[in-house]
């Protein structure tokens, strides 16, 4: 299993519409029943969201989010929501307590 750790920062007036964007995305993976794992937080800030996901090496391409049609539309809510240029990095698990 693999893990990413993805961080952005949202315009304040965009919050609501990525948050909202979220809420469409978890529905829409369960009922892909998709390979692999999401969580999505917001930090104190009221502006930046932390998005955790695990997934299996070469799964995320095949069966991954970008199978469903609630992704690519979020994908467009991003364009104009985000400021500056999201990053992400690799995690490695060491132990995990009821989270992944």
């Amino acid at each position: 299993m693999s893990m990413l750790l993805t961080r952005a920062k949202v315009k304040a007036e965009k919050v609501a519409d990525v948050e909202a964007g979220i809420k469409r995305l978890v529905p829409a993976f369960e009922q892909a029943n998709l390979n692999g794992r999401y969580a999505w937080f917001r930090l104190g800030d009221g502006v930046t969201f932390v998005i955790l996901t695990e997934f299996e090496e070469g799964a995320i391409r095949s069966t991954g989010p970008e199978s469903t049609r609630e992704y690519q539309a979020f994908k467009e809510i991003l364009k104009t929501a985000v400021e500056g240029k999201p990053t992400s990095e690799p995690l490695t698990m060491i132990e995990s307590y009821r989270v992944f």
